[in-house]
């Protein structure tokens, strides 16, 4: 099963939903460092047009993790236009130092962030980096890199989200 979403931020000026196109969910980026998305508002209050609604915020080296999460807790848990199921924090080496050290923040953000959340919480990254960085520090992650998925619970209504955005969609199982 190949789930289709569509993903959200500043860099999506409005929402286009192919035509006669399944969509499954949607994910929004809400934030990067301590930084809301600029079209956050905009797209949140678009996102009750799918059952499956997730949120990401872009972790940046340069800031203290916990300040990240905090902010980006402050804006999922108070949105007043939409509410998540799940949420991920973006992982990536563009626009970062990428060291164990951000690893270990990675899996400490991880914990806390679903000490804060209701709903799923999950790291969202790319192959090499969690092989070379993040697997001695987050041990229970699902990557989906061909065959059949093993059945995880389903995150929305029924519905499974087992494959990519943009890219591999790590899932940190509970």
């Amino acid at each position: 099963m190949r789930a289709y979403g569509l993903d959200f931020s500043k860099w999506a000026l409005d929402w286009i939903k192919p035509e006669n196109a399944p969509i499954d969910f949607a994910i929004q980026r809400t934030s990067w460092g301590l930084h809301t998305d600029e079209r956050y508002e905009n797209h949140s209050q678009r996102m009750n047009q799918v059952d499956c609604r997730m949120a990401y915020h872009f972790y940046s080296s340069a800031v203290p993790w916990k300040e990240q999460v905090d902010y980006f807790l402050d804006l999922v848990n108070n949105n007043p236009y939409t509410n998540y199921q799940a949420i991920w924090w973006d992982y990536e080496e563009k626009y970062n130092n990428l060291s164990n050290r951000t690893a270990r923040e990675a899996a400490e953000a991880i914990r806390y962030l679903r000490m804060g959340f209701k709903g799923r919480v999950g790291i969202y990254t790319n192959r090499n980096d969690y092989t070379v960085r993040l697997a001695p520090y987050i041990d229970r992650i699902w990557l989906d890199v061909s065959g059949e998925p093993p059945k995880p619970e389903p995150l929305c209504r029924e519905k499974q989200i087992l494959d990519d955005i943009r890219g591999v969609l790590h899932k940190y199982e509970q």
